[in-house]
């Protein structure tokens, strides 16, 4: 009598879960289990489940068989990241135009969902064909386009693209600006300029001509001294501004942004969430009053104000307000009432002074959560301060709390945003210090409970 063949239960599956249990696994994983037997390794390749990979490659591809098997290939791919040389001989151009035109020939076209684009300065031609592609592209949702790689020396005039696209949400580009944004659908945009390269005024001016209805999330960083937005082109920033209605998160990083630019927020910018100031410069005080037109507000961070006199926040009314962030600049103490409401507070300067810190926990008495960015000894022997705080994190690593003066009688739990592996004697001390202590995370890899 013949023995009858068994199927192993795992071959029973339906195709979709076998897709979802392999979406538990790394990479690696998958990679071994296409190796398996024939079912799984179609299944793995199904252009259903391959567009869960991303596609890294570099152009120009160093062997022609690279670029023959990139041609024969039937995958689509959803997601893409692309990385092009900053040469500009004509070999390397002709197989970065291939290569360029391979990838983004249909139907792979449509099937884009995020593409992130490392394109030199050099390379005009790649970034026609670039513009001209993204506006085929139906499904596109994220793009990422980055024109810091190559030599900072190639060009110290910053670049500039044109974003056509009827389905993209979120864009970022880093080192180059885009003039002529026509996104119906953007919600997020994040521009970086570097501290090497200067915007034309013509550029700046088309760039803030744009119109973002939908736009919900914008940060403009400049990685050095100086401000976005030209003297030049004062009524079209503001205009700018005004027409962002549905905005919610705006962070002004590293840059200086003058009075007249942050009332206009103020007054158009109402249903923001959270705002992030790195520099702002006021000559009136009387400007920080417009504050109080952001009743949705929830998190507000000033790195810096530069004004004549301390910073007086008398009249500022934020109901709504859960953290605040600030630097060490002269503030006038009893006006930090103005935040009473806020349960969170981060200190960011190098220097906070023992007045303004008792002032924080005077002014402020809600306060469950302290950051803190740097440390200070000084402030850590104030701790004690805080009679309600019940979560510490810091940006150091948790053995400088040894400096802290006493024990902190209502801590629970300890934050450290520093990727270390804590000493035991440490952890002891800690214990000694905060004897309420219930819970210590130190980065990523590391989260310690204790029971009291």
């Amino acid at each position: 009598m013949e023995k009858e063949e068994t199927i192993s239960p795992i071959q029973q599956l339906p195709y979709e879960v076998l897709c979802k249990i392999f979406d538990f696994l790394d990479i690696n994983s998958v990679k071994q289990c296409s190796r398996t037997c024939r079912r799984w390794q179609e299944t793995i390749f199904s252009d259903y489940y391959i567009k869960r990979f991303k596609m890294s490659i570099s152009l120009p591809l160093c062997r022609n068989e690279e670029m023959q098997t990139l041609k024969q290939s039937n995958r689509l791919y959803c997601n893409v990241n692309l990385r092009l040389c900053s040469s500009t001989a004509p070999c390397v151009n002709g197989a970065i135009f291939n290569g360029i035109y391979t990838i983004f020939c249909y139907p792979k076209l449509e099937q884009l969902v995020t593409l992130k684009v490392a394109i030199p300065t050099v390379q005009h031609n790649a970034k026609r064909m670039l513009t001209d592609a993204i506006k085929h592209m139906k499904h596109l949702r994220e793009l990422h386009i980055d024109s810091s790689t190559g030599s900072l020396i190639e060009s110290n005039q910053m670049d500039r693209i044109q974003i056509l696209s009827q389905s993209i949400q979120s864009l970022v580009a880093q080192a180059i600006l885009p003039t002529i944004v026509k996104a119906p659908k953007l919600t997020s945009l994040r521009v970086v300029i570097y501290t090497h390269q200067t915007v034309p005024v013509h550029n700046e001016k088309m760039f803030y001509s744009c119109r973002l209805p939908n736009l919900q999330d914008l940060e403009l960083e400049k990685k050095s001294n100086g401000s976005f937005a030209s003297r030049l082109n004062v009524n079209h920033v503001l205009t700018f501004f005004s027409n962002l209605k549905s905005l919610q998160t705006l962070r002004l990083k590293n840059e200086r942004t003058c009075g007249y630019l942050f009332k206009a927020i103020c007054e158009h910018c109402i249903n923001l969430k959270e705002l992030f100031v790195a520099s702002l410069h006021i000559v009136e005080t009387s400007t920080l009053r417009n504050l109080s037109n952001l009743a949705n507000l929830r998190h507000l961070t000033f790195e810096h104000i530069e004004c004549l006199e301390p910073v007086p926040f008398r009249a500022v009314q934020l109901p709504n307000l859960e953290s605040l962030a600030i630097g060490s600049f002269p503030i006038l103490p009893e006006t930090l009432s103005a935040f009473r409401c806020a349960t969170k507070i981060t200190m960011l300067g190098k220097n906070m002074t023992p007045d303004l810190i008792t002032a924080i926990a005077t002014n402020m008495p809600n306060l469950k959560h302290i950051g803190l960015k740097h440390f200070s000894a000084a402030t850590l022997q104030l701790l004690h301060l805080f009679v309600v705080a019940e979560v510490l994190t810091v940006e150091f690593s948790i053995s400088l709390l040894v400096y802290s003066r006493g024990t902190v009688a209502n801590i629970k739990e300890i934050h450290s945003l520093i990727t270390e592996t804590p000493k035991a004697s440490d952890i002891e001390h800690l214990r000694s210090q905060f004897p309420k202590l219930k819970l210590l995370k130190v980065g990523t890899m590391f989260e310690k409970s204790f029971q009291n």
